[in-house]
């Protein structure tokens, strides 16, 4: 007995001791002074882990126990101050990694809250005339599959004299876009654009008001497009219209219009362009109908018919590249749809033995991603005979192939310390991995640690650049244009199979 009590003493304690915990206090950084009421949200770096929370009720102190090793990104959000990542330095997406030991107790985090920025103005139509109930976003760009994006990192309205107050922003440049279903004007962005290419951006900095940013809406040719949903879309309540390969940037303008009880529903002021006309339910996200094409050209667009989602489901294996050995647990697989947007991705647990189902799927192309742990990376993706690895492969229309996605385990570790022009490790700097041939699904990004240090695992044998910046906009290395000018400033490298490489890196500031 006495020695069944000492080995549960031991296994106990082995336990405790391989368990790691984050904590430590959050502050106003204008002020030091502890900040209750704010929601943290802790998240492994790199896999599918589901969100840890924890608000702060006691001088802003927090603590995350009982966590395995590993990287973390930790969040926060409270009202008052700007949406932030730990570490942070302009990008609000991006942060310092936590990197974590067996039984290490990283408790003594100080995590500095920015006082949230404001943008103010008035909404008004092309005679100057107030806009009530517009939508006002404030926008940052990000780069997907090289292609520059935009997203919304804020949202008001309009009251009834025009007027918007964007909060709760971080500093840095924003455009700004306003749109209105009433007819005032089409989506513009300000000061009085139509194009977002010629939008001007509003710079604010930390805890600071910019106001009189005043978008006046751009009056052109607009056109009616109407349509009612076929009766067995009883669940829709929504109608969106949506630019078609719009990709992020659709949620800037893409508009909304409800659906009326015999199914009718108008979008009465809608510019040249191709779009995609779609039904939600009430929550705006759960499809209610199939996508259907609409070209807009030089008149109205009358007695469209949404017909009801024609889903179905796309079985797929994953496969390891040794023989009989089987995916690791928490493996998932995400679609991304390459030509429209998508607020809930379809995505499916892969099983022990290795096979899932893509369930409720529409119509349509999409480009396949694998959530994987450090060291695997995917080698190929197939669907009826083809690698759609990259471009991805078309959905629907006749009895489905299976997807079939081959794994290995045998990818490189790329691992190293970056120093700022101090000569100091720098935490938080954005470490970016470019393959020589430009597949997207080789690329990788992380950031430094609070060592200042990064690890890049399951990393596909090939020919790279590494690059490591102080700062950037997200994704924006993936494209060539603006990597130019970075050219001479990566560190060339192999990936081995199974190999090891350690890079010693100054950051791009």
């Amino acid at each position: 007995m006495t020695k069944l009590i000492a080995l549960g003493l031991a296994t106990a304690l082995c336990a405790a001791q391989t368990t790691s915990s984050i904590g430590g206090q959050v502050l106003n950084s204008a002020d030091d002074e502890p900040v209750n009421g704010v929601v943290l949200v802790l998240t492994a770096a790199a896999t599918a882990s589901t969100p840890l929370k924890f608000v702060t009720e006691t001088r802003g102190l927090f603590l995350f126990e009982n966590l395995p090793p590993g990287r973390y990104v930790l969040f926060a959000e409270s009202e008052g101050f700007a949406r932030q990542v730990y570490g942070s330095r302009g990008n609000p997406l991006a942060g310092i990694t936590l990197s974590l030991a067996p039984g290490q107790e990283m408790n003594d985090l100080q995590f500095n809250l920015i006082p949230g920025s404001t943008i103010s103005g008035k909404i008004l139509d092309a005679a100057g005339n107030p806009v009530p109930k517009a939508t006002v976003l404030a926008l940052q760009p990000i780069y997907r599959r090289g292609s520059k994006e935009y997203v919304p990192l804020g949202s008001a309205a309009s009251d009834e004299n025009g007027e918007y107050r964007l909060a709760n922003l971080g500093p840095g440049n924003y455009l700004l876009s306003a749109s209105s279903r009433s007819g005032e004007g089409i989506a513009t962005f300000y000061p009085n654009s139509a194009n977002l290419a010629n939008a001007a951006a509003v710079a604010v900095d930390a805890g600071a008001a910019a106001a009189g940013k005043d978008i006046r809406m751009v009056k052109a040719a607009t056109f009616r497009v109407a349509g009612k949903l076929a009766e067995e879309n009883a669940a829709a309540a929504i109608a969106w219209l949506t630019r078609k390969g719009a990709g992020a940037t659709a949620l800037v303008t893409r508009v909304a219009a409800p659906i009326d009880s015999d199914g009718s529903f108008v979008f009465p002021n809608v510019p040249p362009g191709t779009y995609v006309v779609t039904a939600t339910e009430q929550d705006g996200v759960a499809p209610a109908s199939a996508a259907l094409s609409v070209m807009v050209t030089a008149k109205n667009v009358e007695g469209i018919v949404l017909k009801p989602q024609s889903s179905g489901e796309l079985p797929g294996t994953i496969s390891m590249s040794v023989a009989d050995v089987r995916p690791p647990n928490g493996v998932q697989v995400v679609l991304e749809a390459a030509d429209t947007l998508m607020p809930r991705p379809p995505r499916a647990a892969v099983g022990d033995d290795g096979k899932f189902t893509l369930k409720n799927l529409a119509a349509g192309r999409y480009i396949a991603h694998v959530q994987l742990p450090d060291n695997l990376y995917v080698r190929s993706v197939r669907y009826r005979g083809l690698d759609v690895t990259e471009n991805g492969f078309e959905f629907g229309g006749g009895i489905p192939a299976p997807l079939l996605i081959s794994l290995s385990a045998s990818g490189a570790v790329v691992e190293g310390r970056v120093r700022g022009a101090d000569g100091f490790p720098m935490p938080g700097a954005v470490v970016a991995l470019v393959p020589s041939l430009r597949r997207y699904s080789r690329y990788k990004e992380t950031t430094t640690d609070q060592n200042g240090a990064f690890t890049i695992a399951g990393v596909a044998p090939g020919e790279y650049k590494i690059y490591s910046w102080d700062q950037i906009e997200t994704g924006a290395y993936q494209n060539a244009e603006w990597l130019k000018r970075y050219e001479l400033r990566g560190r060339a490298i192999v990936a081995k199979q199974d190999g090891h490489e350690t890079v010693a890196l100054k950051a791009i500031q």
